[in-house]
């Protein structure tokens, strides 16, 4: 972020108005900056003060992000524990940090949650935060909105496949409100 406001002339970018989305494991990043830039007290827990301002972050759209380390199932753990910590098991504490939903709450920015078969528990947990924080948020799960079944960051087969195609029209349109 810092990069990109040192040159946002260059790129011709308004970091005054700046949408997130990720998916999988930028989902996961994206989940956390925004926690980092609307929690002083998960920033601190991390260690890491983000440079934009939750003012400037307008929406995000957090695409089937595996945030509870407790509810991933072994093969995910993994690669959450290789990415933290180079071991298949973490530590307690990389498992808070890790984690942003405990923290996410008032102030974190209008959000799009999208749920697959996956990871469907992670973004329910996130989207029960934000609602009892008052926080402008929407979940799409097609198999509980619609009977779906769906695959990780399933929207990516938006060419063939409709449920992929409603779900990013769906999409557009909440970040369009925002």
């Amino acid at each position: 972020m810092r990069f990109l406001q040192e040159h946002a002339a260059e790129y011709g970018l308004d970091m005054t108005n700046v949408f997130f989305f990720g998916q999988s494991a930028g989902a996961v990043m994206t989940t956390q900056y925004a926690t980092l830039a609307s929690n002083p007290a998960y920033a601190d827990l991390v260690d890491i003060h983000p440079s934009l301002e939750t003012s400037a972050i307008r929406a995000v759209a957090i695409d089937d992000a595996p945030l509870d380390y407790g509810n991933l199932d072994f093969a995910t753990k993994v690669l959450v524990g290789n990415y933290l910590q180079e071991t298949t098991f973490v530590n307690a504490s990389l498992v808070e940090q890790y984690n942003p939903i405990p923290y996410a709450g008032e102030g974190f920015p209008p959000a799009l949650l999208i749920g697959s078969d996956s990871y469907v528990s992670d973004m329910k947990e996130l989207h029960a935060a934000l609602d009892a924080a008052g926080v402008d948020n929407e979940l799409i799960y097609p198999f509980g909105d619609m009977g779906e079944h769906t695959h990780h960051t399933y929207i990516t087969g938006m060419k063939d496949d409709p449920v992929a195609q409603d779900t990013f029209d769906r999409m557009m349109v909440f970040l369009g409100q925002h």
